[in-house]
């Protein structure tokens, strides 16, 4: 079995890929408010996200490139898209307050990041990844923001994940490694479900 099937078959990862929020946001079903709230605490995930990247570019011997990549990739497109959705709903991205869940979703996220285990930093950004593909891309989504992003990021985000899963499959793991994407696959679903 590859690494990456065993990080599945260790969580709970089809319940985080099947949130009800996650559901009722691709078929649109959720007020514009609720909406508003998710990319504000998403952007907070993003930002967080090069703090990451960064951290496993610098950890990388030979995958700098492929880190360097998805960074400019986010800095400029994916930034951009929150910059631009914020502007058209009023939203002051300096006076976006972060929630409990996410608060606790980013404190992992630097506790983990804080041990300088590239394994184990990429075990994380992979089950957040790849949780955000599987949820949301290739669903024809009726959401016009998820619909562009999925148009904006969807094969770039693809080639990203079957990256980390490359590195991940091609390396010796341990039961720490496993714990570190289960628990993120579990911040995802609090991270979800806070909307509800």
């Amino acid at each position: 079995m590859k690494n990456s099937d065993l990080m599945l078959k260790n969580s709970d990862f089809k319940r985080a890929v099947n949130t009800e929020f996650a559901r009722l946001l691709i078929d649109n079903n959720v007020k514009h408010d609720i909406i508003i709230k998710y990319f504000e605490q998403d952007y907070f995930f993003v930002l967080e996200d090069l703090n990451v990247l960064k951290k496993l570019e610098e950890l990388s011997s030979n995958n700098k490139n492929m880190f360097s990549w998805f960074i400019s990739l986010i800095k400029n497109d994916e930034i951009k898209f929150f910059e631009e959705f914020f502007h058209e709903n009023n939203v002051n991205i300096n006076n976006i307050e972060i929630s409990p869940a996410t608060k606790k979703y980013i404190d992992y996220m630097e506790k983990i990041l804080a041990k300088n285990n590239f394994l184990c930093i990429l075990s994380m950004l992979l089950a957040g990844e790849w949780v955000y593909l599987e949820t949301f891309s290739g669903k024809n989504s009726n959401n016009k923001y998820i619909n562009e992003w999925e148009k904006l990021h969807s094969n770039d985000l693809k080639r990203f994940v079957d990256f980390m899963k490359n590195i991940i499959d091609n390396s010796e793991i341990n039961n720490n490694i496993l714990k570190v994407f289960n628990d993120t696959v579990n911040l995802e679903i609090e991270f979800f479900c806070q909307f509800i």
